[in-house]
């Protein structure tokens, strides 16, 4: 199941919304797509540049023939499925070069950098900064249910206000953080994530209201669109390095990937997934 593919390491995947079959893989320097399930894979991009890792790739759920691809050399855009391919976004100097996410909603692209958040009002010709969120902060995923846009990055979780330039901490991360003889600076914030990294954050596409958010340490949830948030059981995980997560659109059952495989809740508890599996990292699911 990964014929065509040259690279070891895989780093993200996207699924067709309307082609099933229809499956984008990116890795250290090239995006892949698989027109029959992931049998058979052909390179449809390959980065150039210092820096050529694919971090995210997203589908335009309006127009899922339009896929973009965050890399370490800018983001790109692909209008035909992964034909033809060109660069919107290049950013200036190094750290703003560097991709880590994407995503699309109907009016506003977003796009996460390893410096710092930018969103293009008009199909990516042009792009912003939004000033509430602080240069330097690092943008890794980005997760969009409906009129709510919620970031994790280097500093904790920040959900949109009313506005595009109107964003809201809702969870603190120490990490990067400037301490006083207290803890925090200044952080009003009521919840604290710690020294853990944080690699992913999903929100349930049956219930707006449950967000998850994978760590280095585990698993935290909210069950109210982030105002409060809480420790998920890890029972039966092999590894707390949480790198996915997935939430099944059709059954609400949620799956992570791990440094120790996949799992899947059940039960009230992690239950490993490994019939068929060679490998035991896995970065995407």
């Amino acid at each position: 199941y990964n014929r065509g593919i040259k690279e070891v390491e895989v780093r993200c995947l996207a699924v067709h919304p309307k082609e099933k079959e229809v499956i984008f893989a990116g890795t250290d320097r090239a995006v892949y797509r698989s027109d029959d399930s992931g049998k058979n894979w052909r390179e449809v991009l390959t980065v150039t540049g210092a820096k050529k890792e694919v971090n995210g790739l997203s589908l335009n759920p309006d127009s899922p023939n339009e896929i973009f691809a965050a890399t370490g050399s800018g983001l790109f855009v692909s209008n035909d499925i992964g034909k033809a391919w060109r660069k919107i976004f290049s950013g200036v100097g190094r750290k703003e070069e560097e991709c880590l996410s994407v995503a699309v909603s109907p009016a506003t692209f977003f796009l996460g950098t390893r410096k710092a958040l930018f969103l293009s009002l008009d199909h990516g010709k042009t792009w912003q900064r939004p000033a509430a969120i602080p240069l330097e902060t690092q943008i890794v995923d980005i997760a969009i249910s409906g009129d709510e846009v919620y970031l994790a990055t280097s500093a904790g979780i920040y959900k949109k206000g009313d506005s595009w330039n109107n964003w809201n901490r809702i969870l603190v991360s120490l990490i990067g953080e400037e301490k006083n003889g207290n803890g925090l600076e200044e952080a009003e914030e009521s919840e604290v994530i710690g020294q853990s990294r944080i690699n992913r954050i999903v929100v349930d596409p049956r219930d707006s209201r449950r967000i998850f958010i994978a760590t280095t340490e585990g698993i935290l949830s909210s069950e109210d669109g982030g105002k409060t948030w809480q420790g998920f059981t890890s029972a039966g995980l092999l590894d707390q390095k949480v790198l996915d997560i997935l939430i099944s659109r059709k059954d609400g059952r949620q799956f992570v990937a791990t440094k120790r495989g996949v799992y899947v809740f059940a039960e009230g508890r992690w239950q490993q997934l490994y019939r068929g599996l060679i490998i035991e990292e896995v970065n995407a699911i």
